[in-house]
């Protein structure tokens, strides 16, 4: 009898954290049958959605996008981890959030550039952004749209700040000439506005929208199917609501997803990461990498390091080296941080490409949006913070070598004489600061 209940006990042991093989030599259609994906996905989605139904939504993505099945495993478990932290569906018409397979490109030793993997990005809808937003619970109505030629529409900022849009009919053959976004609060309301030519600059430099452009020269049919090509309207909004996000209330899905989605579009998280490390779904700073800018590092790739893959549940999630960043030169990771930094709303300048000169900025309604909060702060203590963040941004700008001394000082004697506050600009260390 004990051989019995010896043998009963072997044929109803359950698989054990050593039976499995690691998850980075796993096949896409075997991930999706692993036990500790679920329990990865159990980890950090929100109640009303379940492992299982964001299992089925990725398989249903790669039936509709086939090239995902040939991306690593690693970094499409990474991208629904992603979206289960933040509790949306990628690739449904509900449009929350989209996978996006490319190709990661690396020089090899002839200096030729090649593909080295296929990865995915995680880039978020507007729908998706907008539902983050209304889980504030502070937020009574949210609206982004684009104003087309013919429609009518007026603007200003200030201290009788107005925003009015009535959409004239069709769209289709009227150019686009602005994006907004606006937000009624159960306190105030906030707009933003953006000349339509701006909301293509941040586009271009999306990571999606450049792989959309090298399909289509290479005549392949799914170049259509890129958000910024699908959905550009859409798209187009979200950038607004992204771009409006500082003056929201937030909750931390909604930050998080705000700070993922400017660092992703421009292919800067790195999912594999996040997936052998869930918790980094809510920390998109600890999953970023180097930007890879084709054509403009002359040094060989390193090779990248190898993904640990996750623990089992009973032990502490094993953490993965993040691969080697790319020698960039320092005008590169200018031009990087500008594009983040205007992709999150911040006043940046404006360059015409031939000559370099300035052409235009965004300080100036920077400035209006500021003297409507300090305006509105009844309390000097708030008035004389808004006062010190208003010159840290005018001085970091200056360091940064964003902004002139001269438009500087311009703009600080402007916000002086509006709010009778001293500020002025300091001598700028090391000599940092354009002459």
């Amino acid at each position: 009898m004990n051989q019995v209940a010896q043998a009963s006990q072997t044929a109803v042991r359950r698989p054990q954290p050593t039976d499995f093989r690691p998850i980075q030599e796993l096949t896409i259609a075997e991930m999706l049958e692993d036990p500790r994906v679920n329990r990865a996905m159990a980890e950090t989605a929100p109640r009303h959605l379940s492992p299982e139904r964001l299992l089925r939504v990725m398989a249903q993505a790669i039936r509709r996008t086939p090239k995902l099945a040939l991306c690593t495993p690693l970094s499409l478990l990474g991208a629904m981890i992603t979206c289960a932290s933040l509790g949306l569906e990628p690739n449904t018409p509900l449009n929350h959030a989209y996978l996006i397979p490319f190709e990661k490109r690396r020089k090899n030793e002839q200096g030729r550039w090649e593909t080295a993997s296929v990865e995915v990005n995680l880039i978020l809808g507007y729908q998706g952004l907008i539902d983050l937003a209304r889980r504030t619970g502070s937020l009574v109505s949210l609206h982004a749209d684009v104003v087309y030629e013919g429609d009518e529409f007026e603007f200003h900022y200030g201290t009788d700040q107005r925003l009015f849009h009535r959409p004239v009919g069709d769209t289709e053959g009227r150019k686009p000439i602005y994006a907004y976004a606006y937000a009624k609060l159960s306190d105030g309301e906030a707009f933003e506005v953006l000349p339509y030519a701006n909301v293509l600059k941040i586009r271009d430099a999306t990571q999606a929208y450049r792989k959309a452009m090298e399909d289509k020269a290479r005549g392949d049919k799914n170049w259509a199917t890129s958000p910024w090509i699908a959905y550009e309207r859409e798209m187009a909004a979200k950038t607004m609501v992204r771009r409006l996000s500082k003056w929201l209330p937030k909750s931390i899905e909604f930050a998080t997803a705000v700070q993922m989605d400017s660092l992703a579009e421009r292919g800067m998280i790195d999912f594999r990461a996040i997936a052998a490390q869930p918790s980094l779904a809510h920390d998109p700073d600890g999953a970023t990498q180097a930007e890879e800018i084709e054509g403009k590092a002359n040094e060989p790739q390193q090779q990248q390091a190898k993904p640990q893959p996750p623990t089992a549940a009973t032990t502490a999630p094993a953490k993965t080296a993040a691969p080697p960043a790319q020698q960039l030169t320092e005008e590169d990771e200018r031009e990087a941080d500008r594009m983040s930094r205007a992709a999150q709303g911040d006043p940046v300048e404006q360059h015409d490409p031939e000559t370099g000169e300035v052409q235009s900025d965004d300080w100036d309604a920077y400035v209006e949006k500021m003297l409507v909060e300090f305006n509105a702060a009844k309390k000097p203590k708030d008035r004389d913070e808004i006062n010190t963040t208003f010159r840290d941004t005018i001085v970091g700008a200056v360091e940064r070598k964003d902004l002139t001394e001269a438009r500087a000082n311009v703009l600080l004697q402007a916000w002086q004489e509006k709010t009778g506050t001293k500020s002025k600009m300091p001598t700028p260390p090391n000599g940092n600061g354009k002459k």
